[in-house]
């Protein structure tokens, strides 16, 4: 028992000096500099706490995204032998734009959106079960046409809102046609490993989708469906 005691009060004196270096830290008082440094003691730990829950949050709804991102498939050679047939003699080569946006279409045109059956939870369909059925609600589309852009040697992203999920797709290049582009055209400029991409929303629930769809609901996430790498595109802080 003694020994017990003396690892727990080892333990409690460890994380006192933790909680005490956060909190000099948040004032501006210890290690790098703070923005806006925090004048009191008990602003300094709402601050923290603030920081606990906004990384908890962050964490629960990783573990919720990871059930569609996990179905995105980049090497499968059925998958590949579809894509290809999408794009052949339809894009020059290596014209990654003109490939995005003729997958893009096709199952936008394609893919009936059909909603669950009734149920807990979202009902989730691997890429093949899509495609086989012509059908599936919004992440099952998603799932779909993200893989297909991956077995194509493309980057994707997927976003996610309160009650949506749809894919972007990232190219080396800024789109230029205005063929494969929304009227607006909406994209974010980020850089993956040293290589600045050109990021563009997709929508294929709306049969006429192009590149670039402009989101009309609050962005909560995006990942990086194959690294789980997060990406800080939100729109409005209020959705986060």
């Amino acid at each position: 028992m003694e020994r017990l005691a003396k690892g727990i009060t080892g333990v409690t004196s460890t994380l006192l000096l933790v909680i005490s270096l956060l909190v000099l830290h948040e004032m501006g008082l210890l290690g790098w500099d703070v923005n806006s440094p925090a004048e009191t003691v008990s602003e300094a730990l709402s601050r923290m706490g603030t920081a606990v829950k906004r990384k908890s949050l962050e964490h629960r709804r990783l573990t919720h995204y990871r059930q569609y991102m996990d179905l995105v498939v980049s090497r499968d050679a059925e998958l590949v032998k579809v894509a290809n047939h999408l794009v052949y003699r339809r894009c020059k080569q290596g014209d990654k734009a003109c490939e995005a946006f003729h997958i893009t279409r096709y199952v936008a045109k394609e893919i009936r959106y059909q909603s669950d059956g009734r149920g807990e939870g979202d009902y989730i369909r691997p890429w093949r079960q899509t495609y086989d059925s012509k059908s599936g609600d919004c992440e099952d589309q998603a799932i779909l046409l993200a893989s297909l852009l991956e077995s194509v040697g493309m980057q994707t992203l997927m976003f996610f809102t309160r009650d949506h999920v749809y894919p972007g797709v990232c190219l080396s290049e800024k789109v230029q046609d205005d063929r494969y582009l929304e009227d607006d055209g909406t994209y974010w400029s980020i850089t993956v490993k040293g290589e600045n991409l050109f990021c563009y929303p997709l929508e294929p629930t709306i049969q006429t989708s192009r590149l670039g769809h402009s989101p009309d609901t609050c962005i909560q996430a995006v990942y990086d469906p194959k690294t789980e790498d997060r990406f800080n595109l939100v729109l409005d802080e209020e959705c986060a």
